[in-house]
Protein backbone atom coordinates (compact mmCIF):
# COMPACT_ATOMS: atom_id res chain seq x y z
CA UNK A 1 0.00 0.00 0.00
CA UNK A 2 1.82 3.48 -0.91
CA UNK A 3 -0.11 5.31 1.93
CA UNK A 4 1.01 5.58 5.29
CA UNK A 5 0.35 7.34 8.48
CA UNK A 6 1.79 7.91 12.19
CA UNK A 7 -0.17 9.50 14.50
CA UNK A 8 1.79 11.57 17.15
CA UNK A 9 -0.38 13.04 19.65
CA UNK A 10 2.16 15.06 22.01
CA UNK A 11 2.99 16.97 19.02
CA UNK A 12 -0.59 17.28 17.72
CA UNK A 13 0.32 15.83 14.70
CA UNK A 14 -0.57 13.35 12.17
CA UNK A 15 1.97 12.27 9.27
CA UNK A 16 1.10 10.91 5.87
CA UNK A 17 3.61 9.63 3.39
CA UNK A 18 2.10 8.89 -0.03
CA UNK A 19 3.87 7.56 -2.75
CA UNK A 20 3.65 5.99 -6.03
CA UNK A 21 0.39 6.03 -8.62
CA UNK A 22 -2.35 7.21 -6.68
CA UNK A 23 -6.32 6.39 -7.24
CA UNK A 24 -9.08 8.23 -4.89
CA UNK A 25 -9.64 4.98 -3.58
CA UNK A 26 -6.43 4.52 -1.68
CA UNK A 27 -6.45 7.75 -0.45
CA UNK A 28 -9.78 7.25 0.71
CA UNK A 29 -9.17 4.27 2.59
CA UNK A 30 -6.27 5.74 4.03
CA UNK A 31 -8.41 8.36 5.38
CA UNK A 32 -10.97 5.88 6.86
CA UNK A 33 -8.43 4.09 8.22
CA UNK A 34 -7.32 7.30 10.10
CA UNK A 35 -10.39 8.23 11.59
CA UNK A 36 -10.77 4.59 13.03
CA UNK A 37 -7.33 4.59 14.70
CA UNK A 38 -8.05 5.45 18.55
CA UNK A 39 -5.07 8.11 18.88
CA UNK A 40 -6.93 9.96 15.65
CA UNK A 41 -7.61 13.76 16.58
CA UNK A 42 -9.86 15.89 14.26
CA UNK A 43 -7.94 18.45 15.61
CA UNK A 44 -4.19 17.56 14.61
CA UNK A 45 -2.67 19.61 12.37
CA UNK A 46 -1.62 17.08 9.05
CA UNK A 47 1.79 17.33 7.37
CA UNK A 48 1.63 14.71 4.15
CA UNK A 49 4.65 14.18 2.28
CA UNK A 50 3.34 13.20 -1.62
CA UNK A 51 7.30 14.03 -2.63
CA UNK A 52 7.19 10.41 -4.36
CA UNK A 53 3.43 10.16 -5.74
CA UNK A 54 2.02 10.52 -8.78
CA UNK A 55 -1.71 11.73 -9.48
CA UNK A 56 -3.75 10.92 -12.84
CA UNK A 57 -6.54 13.20 -13.01
CA UNK A 58 -5.59 15.49 -10.41
CA UNK A 59 -8.41 18.14 -11.14
CA UNK A 60 -10.59 15.38 -10.89
CA UNK A 61 -9.15 13.80 -7.96
CA UNK A 62 -8.83 16.86 -5.52
CA UNK A 63 -12.58 17.68 -6.77
CA UNK A 64 -13.61 13.87 -5.34
CA UNK A 65 -11.48 14.22 -2.15
CA UNK A 66 -12.74 17.88 -1.17
CA UNK A 67 -16.55 15.70 -1.84
CA UNK A 68 -15.23 13.14 0.71
CA UNK A 69 -14.27 15.76 3.16
CA UNK A 70 -17.06 17.71 3.16
CA UNK A 71 -19.10 14.71 3.95
CA UNK A 72 -17.82 13.50 7.28
CA UNK A 73 -17.93 16.18 9.66
CA UNK A 74 -14.80 14.39 11.46
CA UNK A 75 -12.97 16.56 8.72
CA UNK A 76 -14.64 20.00 9.33
CA UNK A 77 -12.05 21.72 11.89
CA UNK A 78 -10.00 24.41 11.58
CA UNK A 79 -6.96 23.24 11.38
CA UNK A 80 -3.37 23.20 9.41
CA UNK A 81 -2.94 20.66 6.47
CA UNK A 82 0.76 21.26 5.06
CA UNK A 83 1.86 19.25 1.88
CA UNK A 84 5.23 17.96 1.05
CA UNK A 85 5.68 18.82 -2.34
CA UNK A 86 8.82 18.50 -5.66
CA UNK A 87 6.98 18.45 -8.57
CA UNK A 88 4.66 21.12 -10.27
CA UNK A 89 1.80 18.77 -10.42
CA UNK A 90 1.71 17.54 -6.69
CA UNK A 91 1.66 21.84 -5.93
CA UNK A 92 -1.19 22.06 -8.16
CA UNK A 93 -2.88 18.95 -6.32
CA UNK A 94 -2.81 21.24 -3.16
CA UNK A 95 -3.84 24.63 -4.55
CA UNK A 96 -6.56 22.34 -6.32
CA UNK A 97 -7.81 21.46 -2.68
CA UNK A 98 -7.94 24.82 -1.50
CA UNK A 99 -9.61 26.12 -4.97
CA UNK A 100 -12.57 23.31 -4.71
CA UNK A 101 -12.93 23.13 -0.74
CA UNK A 102 -16.73 24.35 0.01
CA UNK A 103 -17.03 26.66 3.07
CA UNK A 104 -18.06 23.78 5.12
CA UNK A 105 -14.10 22.49 4.98
CA UNK A 106 -12.16 24.78 8.04
CA UNK A 107 -8.50 23.52 7.29
CA UNK A 108 -5.56 25.94 5.55
CA UNK A 109 -3.59 24.05 3.08
CA UNK A 110 -0.19 25.23 1.82
CA UNK A 111 2.52 23.18 0.02
CA UNK A 112 6.30 23.30 0.54
CA UNK A 113 9.55 21.96 -0.75
CA UNK A 114 11.67 21.96 2.39
CA UNK A 115 10.48 20.68 6.11
CA UNK A 116 11.94 23.75 7.85
CA UNK A 117 9.98 25.84 5.67
CA UNK A 118 6.60 23.58 6.85
CA UNK A 119 7.53 22.77 10.17
CA UNK A 120 7.31 26.98 10.75
CA UNK A 121 4.11 27.50 8.68
CA UNK A 122 2.96 24.55 11.60
CA UNK A 123 4.39 26.55 14.40
CA UNK A 124 6.23 23.39 15.32
CA UNK A 125 9.36 23.86 16.96
CA UNK A 126 13.09 23.51 16.05
CA UNK A 127 13.78 20.49 18.85
CA UNK A 128 10.73 18.13 17.24
CA UNK A 129 12.48 18.50 13.54
CA UNK A 130 14.75 15.69 13.93
CA UNK A 131 11.85 13.66 15.53
CA UNK A 132 9.54 14.47 12.53
CA UNK A 133 12.07 13.74 9.80
CA UNK A 134 13.02 10.38 11.55
CA UNK A 135 9.10 9.45 10.90
CA UNK A 136 9.21 10.58 7.25
CA UNK A 137 12.57 9.42 6.62
CA UNK A 138 11.32 6.02 8.23
CA UNK A 139 8.20 5.97 5.83
CA UNK A 140 10.28 6.77 2.55
CA UNK A 141 12.64 3.57 2.84
CA UNK A 142 10.04 1.68 3.74
CA UNK A 143 10.41 1.24 7.65
CA UNK A 144 7.35 2.46 8.62
CA UNK A 145 4.32 0.56 9.04
CA UNK A 146 1.82 0.70 6.29
CA UNK A 147 -1.67 2.08 6.34
CA UNK A 148 -1.29 2.35 10.35
CA UNK A 149 1.88 2.88 12.72
CA UNK A 150 0.34 5.31 15.25
CA UNK A 151 2.44 6.21 18.77
CA UNK A 152 3.06 8.81 20.88
CA UNK A 153 6.35 8.26 21.59
CA UNK A 154 8.14 7.88 18.03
Amino acid sequence: MPLKYKIIPDLNLIINYWSGRLTFDEIITSKLAQINDMQWNQKYNIISDIRNADFDHVEELSIRFIDFLSRHKRFKYKIKYAFLTQTPCQVVFQKLLELHKTHEILFQSESFSTHKALYCWLNIGTNKFDRINKVITDFEFGKGKHGAGSSKNS
